[in-house]
């Protein structure tokens, strides 16, 4: 954290001097994650502008009490605090933030794009007829669960279970490795915003095995929308976003956990078509772009 921090702040801090000396009219500085917060508080100093900080992630805290000091001095002077889930909100005012100034703000995804769609003929197009795919997209991290990933699926080796991967990052030799292994395990590399909608329509479920209290998974509302239900490990902002046994499954972490869940979903293959109907309706409600409101409501200094 203190790296990222010494590499983030100079050049966001000049950048963002240099933005408010040509712009004199700017009103509201609205600060993305911590490092953002204290340059913001730094620079107000002079400019005087309403302040609004988001978080993106859950920083645990209650575990850190000397970063919690240190978030806390900073984010008493913002107007407004916009968390991404109700842990962070917890997390935040227990930690000192004013409660007052601490509300809640979501993602939203487009849903013109990602929509449900002609599922049978999807599948038939990338060769998953007779199989239950279980879908991976992210970063290739290990806290991600990619190691996760592997392992499933050479303990399910010769049933019916597919896992596709889709993602790039740190842990992607590894993944493909474990792809020449196992027959059953497909890495795709990196796709397209325009390419991953065909994919989230055409598996059978999103599988979200994070090591880690997630802030909030972007990926789970796209697969939502297009008719994906989920599996998720129920760590931070999980469940949250899905309802257990209505739009997905929720899970322990390690793969001994999953492991039964995902076998269940094979017996039980009648479920599915209920999960991904749930979860487009799930996705129509909460996943909106109507979700912007929180934000414009904290420019305009409207109590949420």
């Amino acid at each position: 954290p203190v790296l990222t921090l010494l590499y983030l702040f100079p050049g966001l801090f000049f950048q963002t001097v240099r933005l408010l000396l040509r712009n004199p009219d700017i009103s509201v500085i609205h600060a993305q994650g911590i490092t953002a917060a204290l340059i913001t508080r730094c620079v107000n100093i002079v400019f005087h502008k309403r302040i609004i900080m988001s978080t993106h992630a859950i920083y645990s805290l209650p575990q850190n009490p000397i970063l919690a000091r240190v978030f806390t001095a900073i984010l008493r002077g913002f107007d407004r605090i916009l968390t991404l889930s109700e842990l962070s909100k917890i997390e935040l005012i227990s930690a000192g933030v004013p409660a007052q100034k601490v509300d809640r703000y979501m993602y939203w995804v487009n849903q013109d794009i990602f929509k449900p769609g002609n599922r049978q003929e999807i599948r038939k197009k990338l060769g998953w007829t007779g199989k239950t795919v279980f879908l991976f997209v992210g970063r290739l991290l290990v806290m991600k669960g990619t190691r996760i990933v592997s392992e499933l699926a050479g303990r399910m080796t010769g049933t019916q279970a597919q896992f596709v991967v889709v993602g790039t990052g740190p842990d992607e030799q590894y993944v493909a490795q474990s792809a020449r292994r196992y027959p059953n395990l497909k890495y795709l590399g990196a796709l397209g915003n325009r390419k991953l909608p065909e994919y989230y329509r055409g598996a059978d479920y999103l599988l979200v095995p994070s090591q880690y209290p997630e802030g909030m998974a972007r990926v789970v509302m796209e697969a939502m929308s297009s008719g994906l239900p989920v599996v998720a490990t129920k760590s931070g902002c999980m469940p949250e976003m899905m309802t257990h046994e209505k739009t997905g499954m929720l899970t322990g972490q390690s793969d001994k956990e999953i492991l039964p869940v995902l076998c269940g979903l094979l017996r039980q293959s009648t479920v599915q078509k209920k999960y991904a109907r749930a979860a487009v309706h799930h996705a129509r409600k909460f996943f909106t772009n109507t979700n912007v409101l929180p934000i414009i409501n904290a420019y305009r200094n409207i109590s949420i």
